[in-house]
């Protein structure tokens, strides 16, 4: 699945019509720890993608299966 998502701290999700949400209960971070290393990033990640996946799905969050039909809508917004 496949979620388009702006720069906001923390991001907020785009609709199917191009207009952006704040989807409450998705925890971030801008730190993964695993066993083998650690990766940070000025950008945050979602800190559990099961999670995040139930909030998003009772959300008006756009969800598209393909990477290709995400980056279509996402090259057709502004800041594409």
């Amino acid at each position: 699945m496949w979620f388009i998502i702006n720069k906001d701290n923390p991001p907020k999700f785009y609709t199917e019509t191009g207009s952006l949400i704040e989807v409450q209960g998705i925890e971030w971070t801008n730190v993964i720890v695993t066993t083998e290393r650690t990766f940070s990033s000025s950008q945050f990640f979602v800190k559990d993608s099961d999670q995040a996946l139930s909030v998003l799905q009772n959300s008006h969050a756009q969800c598209f299966q393909l990477k290709k039909d995400a980056k279509k809508l996402a090259t057709s917004l502004n800041n594409g």
